[in-house]
């Protein structure tokens, strides 16, 4: 029988540092969409909302359009999105074999072992480096 325990992680924002990426995307997603009035200090007090409230927020209503833009843009932005500091060595008691300071512990340039996916909300799946 296989093993199919893991851990779920709210990563976005909390495990990797994601903040001014999705900032910057929606801002690029509102002008894309000709909201130039939105503003990337805007969007930036507004992230945390879903989509479905931050839109509405900032621009008075729903459009998806601009939700399906910022997807596409934080795509764009997606490999420069780096995990927080320490990171490898707070979640390596979670890897295969791994352990705070044993065998498993992290050392530069070297993977956790973890497979790691986030979702990017409404069934949008991406591979997030190795930590």
């Amino acid at each position: 029988m296989a093993d199919d325990s893991g851990v779920l992680f709210d990563i976005d924002g909390t495990l990797l540092d994601s903040t001014y990426h999705h900032a910057l995307a929606w801002a690029r997603a509102f002008r894309r969409h000709e909201y130039s009035e939105v503003t990337v200090a805007q969007v930036h007090r507004a992230i945390g909302l879903g989509d479905d409230q931050l839109v509405p927020h900032l621009i008075g209503h729903s459009n998806d359009a601009v939700a399906d833009a910022h997807s596409d843009e934080y795509a764009a932005l997606q490999d420069e999105v780096q995990a927080i500091a320490g990171l490898g060595t707070a979640v390596a008691p979670l890897s295969p074999g791994g352990s705070a300071g044993g065998a498993g512990h992290q050392r530069k340039g070297q993977g956790s072992g973890l497979d790691v996916a986030a979702d990017r909300g409404r069934g949008e799946r991406c591979r997030v480096r190795d930590l």
